[in-house]
């Protein structure tokens, strides 16, 4: 496997990227993470069917989504894989029994998967494309975000597209200016 790094990405997270990327020993990325506030069952299953985490899987591979206390793991070529340490953060609170060795074996697995991931690989320019394009959609929301706000990392963004609109069409919107 060798060795990997975790990066975190806060500073981004304002604008709809992943919390975390985990690169390899030459510096590619081989997955991504997202991290929610602890909840129920129900609340991370509403976190799993949600428009953020529908992006993520389309854009990215191997995105892993956890609350700490349940973790999905979506894989390419081998699915989803779950696991929950305990059922219900009241559960923790009330200082439930151990985590079962069951479920310590199906974590262990899962996290064997996330990072034994290698990055991908494109062997034809069709490939290549096609990762390009799904790459470039959170790269393209992150800019949207960016310029129609009043974050103090949207500037350059900002005054780029005022030099735009000023410049080349006078009617560019914020999501032509993302696209672009």
């Amino acid at each position: 496997m060798g060795a990997i790094d975790v990066h975190s990405e806060l500073r981004l997270a304002l604008v709809g990227q992943p919390d975390l990327q985990v690169v390899n020993a030459v510096g590619s990325p081989i997955g991504y993470g997202e991290t929610k506030v602890p909840g129920s069952a129900s609340d991370f299953a509403k976190v799993l069917e949600s428009e953020q985490i529908g992006r993520y899987r389309k854009s990215l591979e191997d995105p892993l989504v956890t609350d700490f206390i349940h973790f999905a793991l979506f894989r390419t070529d081998i699915g989803r894989l779950d696991a929950t340490l305990i059922e219900t953060p009241a559960r923790m609170v009330a200082g439930a029994p151990a985590v079962s060795q069951p479920v310590l074996d199906r974590f262990s697995q899962l996290l064997a998967s996330f990072f034994s991931a290698s990055a991908p690989s494109a062997i034809s320019v069709e490939q290549l494309a096609e990762g390009l394009a799904r790459r470039t959609t959170l790269l393209r929301d992150a800019i949207r975000v960016l310029v129609i706000s009043t974050n103090p990392d949207g500037e350059a963004f900002r005054r780029l597209w005022d030099f735009y609109r000023r410049s080349l069409m006078s009617d560019m919107e914020a999501d032509d200016f993302a696209d672009t």
